[in-house]
């Protein structure tokens, strides 16, 4: 006879991604950190603030560089409340994926309350260049 080991219960690598799985789970909003970006079609999408261990994770579930940005983009997006995929990204309108990319790849959570322009904006018309 083996002595066999309780079996543990997989962990989430933060509270953040929790809080969304349970959101999701439920009618509820999610309590985690993000911003909505509302899409051409009038959808509305979800991006959570993304942190280091799901750039990390995407990394590892890339098979090239090129796709770390779009897993990431499924990791902390949902539509409507719910999760999307590559495919339906691949098959959205490409205004909307560069919308989606760029708040995830440069998400600043107070850009829209953000009235006043950068000056240190790069290659802005202020610079004479």
């Amino acid at each position: 006879m083996t002595d066999k080991k309780p079996k543990e219960k997989p962990t989430t690598d933060t509270a953040a991604t929790e809080n969304v799985e349970t959101a999701a789970a439920t009618t509820e909003k999610p309590e985690v950190d993000g911003k909505e970006v509302k899409l051409l079609n009038g959808r509305k999408a979800f991006i959570m603030r993304p942190l280091g261990h799901i750039f990390m994770k995407a990394q590892r579930m890339a098979k090239h560089p090129s796709e770390i940005i779009s897993r990431m983009v499924c990791m902390v997006t949902t539509i409507d409340g719910e999760k999307i995929t590559l495919n339906d990204l691949k098959s959205m309108d490409a205004a909307d994926l560069m919308k989606l990319t760029g708040n995830v790849g440069g998400y600043h959570k107070d850009d829209e309350d953000d009235d006043e322009e950068d000056d240190d904006d790069f290659l802005s018309p202020d610079q004479n260049i």
